[in-house]
């Protein structure tokens, strides 16, 4: 089955000025959160690839600042684990979702060289992405599972949670909503394993979840 990501253009661009009063910004988020653009993996590849100067930019800026602004506003955002219809403020999970496609997003902390970590993560069959997070900081991880259930969404994070920390990765963040859009990331080293597993939540697991 084809894997298609749900993406929302960024906010605004590098040489637009922000009005000061966050209620006034309400216009750009509406724009940003209302119009998302289904892709396919490679569409999604090509994407972020598109936008790797301002990956550089951030990755190699020193003033918080700026770093957050371009996280927050200049980078576009991915809903990795379901198709949505919108994001728009007050509605509901059950209601911006349109399909599930059993992915987990978790992003560890990258504290070893990232050709080694790619290498490490590279080992577990349900991986099916790895890649260098938008601020050279972390890697994210996709995992597939069987979960056909997004309100199972979370016991799976928590589940492959447990199983990286046990490995020796150190979680950055994970985020339990199949809704949420996190920004894109792209590295040139990007694993990509066409011939995943899908990871199956048992007993076993259940158990090491508190």
């Amino acid at each position: 089955m084809e894997k298609l990501f749900c993406v929302f253009p960024a906010i605004c661009e590098a040489d637009t000025t922000l009005p000061d009063d966050i209620n006034d910004r309400a216009p750009l988020y509406e724009k940003h959160l209302g119009q998302p653009i289904i892709m396919t993996f490679d569409e999604f590849q090509e994407f972020s690839e598109s936008h790797y100067p301002i990956f550089e930019k951030l990755r190699q800026c020193k003033d918080l600042d700026t770093r957050l602004r371009i996280m927050k506003y200049e980078l576009p955002k991915v809903c990795y684990s379901s198709i949505l219809w919108n994001q728009a403020f007050g509605s509901n999970e059950s209601e911006n979702l349109r399909s599930y496609n059993g992915i987990v997003t978790l992003e560890v902390i990258k504290d070893q060289a990232l050709e080694y970590m790619i290498f490490r993560l590279s080992s577990f069959e349900f991986v099916l992405y790895a890649s260098e997070s938008a601020d050279g900081k972390g890697v994210i991880v996709l995992s597939q599972t069987d979960c056909y259930l997004p309100s199972m969404h979370s016991e799976h994070v928590a589940a492959l949670t447990v199983i990286f920390q046990n490995a020796g990765f150190s979680i950055r963040s994970s985020e339990p909503s199949c809704t949420t859009a996190t920004t894109i990331c792209y590295s040139k080293g990007a694993y990509i394993n066409n011939a995943y597993s899908s990871f199956t939540l048992n007993p076993e697991h259940s158990n090491t979840i508190d």
